[in-house]
């Protein structure tokens, strides 16, 4: 049984509650939910994510991106290689 059933419902269906109804006389309206500073690190954030993004073109494979952002532990590794020759 539904203890939301009325005497004008079928017992087997539930209220429509979907939709806004803004009274007569009253006018519909919103309120921001969030500060400036909250909207700011949001659109920062949003910056990181899109398709030409660091992260973004890191997870497709981007071969390019991948050799600039491990040259440094390539040279590093190359160095130490020498060095270890070198003993």
């Amino acid at each position: 049984m539904n203890p939301m059933a009325t005497a004008s419902q079928p017992r087997n269906k539930t209220p429509n509650f979907s939709g806004d109804k803004t009274p007569k006389g009253y006018k519909a309206g919103a309120l921001q939910q969030y500060t400036p500073e909250q909207l700011q690190l949001f659109e920062q954030s949003m910056g990181g994510v899109g398709p030409e993004s660091y992260l973004s073109r890191l997870s497709q494979g981007d071969e390019g991106l991948f050799n600039e952002m491990e040259a440094p532990a390539f040279r590093h590794q190359d160095l130490a290689l020498e060095v270890a020759k070198d003993l």
